[in-house]
């Protein structure tokens, strides 16, 4: 039996991938910035904690006010940061560049958008990739 939700809200603007539920995690990818709502949430060994279970992700960006492990890929780059560092959101959406191997990257330069989402709960640990290849 699943114990416990945490609803994970991913944002990239022009790009829907689309809601996912499983009792576990719910994420949709909306225009703005990616939040967290209707729990708090700490950071603890680059894994999003909420006291009774632990989400972890791997995606684009961060949260404004949280880190994680974040893994990127923008054309042939691929990145990843460690939890902890700073970035802008994206980008575009704060106005800032987001750097990727020291190279300003805006949401214009993310031709596809590739997601993978690992959670644990009572049942062990699950993993849904999500991809989205268009952008508006």
């Amino acid at each position: 039996m699943k114990r416990w939700l945490v609803v994970v809200i991913f944002v990239l603007t022009g790009c829907h991938v689309g809601d996912y539920s499983e009792g576990t995690a719910t994420y949709t990818l909306t225009s703005d910035h990616w939040q967290l709502l209707n729990h708090e949430v700490t950071l603890h060994e680059q894994k999003l904690t909420t006291g009774n279970g632990t989400l972890h992700f791997t995606g684009e960006g961060e949260p404004r006010g949280v880190s994680y492990l974040v893994h990127m890929r923008v054309g042939e780059l691929d990145h990843t940061t460690n939890a902890g560092n700073s970035y802008p959101v994206l980008g575009a959406v704060t106005g800032a560049p987001y750097l990727v191997d020291g190279k300003p990257m805006s949401l214009a330069d993310i031709g596809a958008l590739h997601v993978t989402v690992v959670w644990e709960d009572a049942d062990g640990i699950h993993e849904e990739i999500l991809q989205c290849d268009e952008q508006a």
